[in-house]
C-alpha cells in the first residue's frame, strides 16, 4: 500500500501532497456538500478574496483523506486571521 523508495534511499517519512477524489469516493461522501457550503458561507464573510477546493491529501491515492484546502491572499490580515478563527470551529 506504501510506496517502496528507490534502493539506497533511506526515508524517515513519505512525501504527501494534494490527489484528486476518486470520482466513486466522492459519491459517497453525503456530507461534503454541506461541510463545503458552511465553510464557503464563513469564507464569503471575508471578502471575495480567497480559492477554496476539495482533494483528498496524502501519500497516494490509497493511503489519504479528504480535505478541503483555502488559499487566502494574506494570512496576516486581520479579515483572514476572523476567518481562521471562525472555520477552526467547524474542523
Amino acid at each position: 500500500m506504501l510506496p517502496i523508495p528507490p534502493l539506497g534511499i533511506i526515508r524517515h517519512s513519505y512525501p504527501m501532497g494534494p490527489l484528486p477524489i476518486p470520482d466513486n469516493v466522492r459519491q459517497n461522501m453525503s456530507s461534503l456538500p454541506h461541510q463545503r457550503s458552511c465553510l464557503k458561507e464563513s469564507l464569503d464573510s471575508a471578502g471575495p478574496d480567497y480559492i477554496l477546493y476539495t482533494s483528498n491529501y496524502g501519500i497516494n491515492e490509497a493511503v489519504s483523506f479528504p480535505t478541503f484546502t483555502v488559499v487566502l491572499v494574506n494570512v496576516n490580515s486581520t479579515s483572514a486571521q476572523h476567518v481562521i478563527k471562525k472555520v477552526r470551529k467547524f474542523f
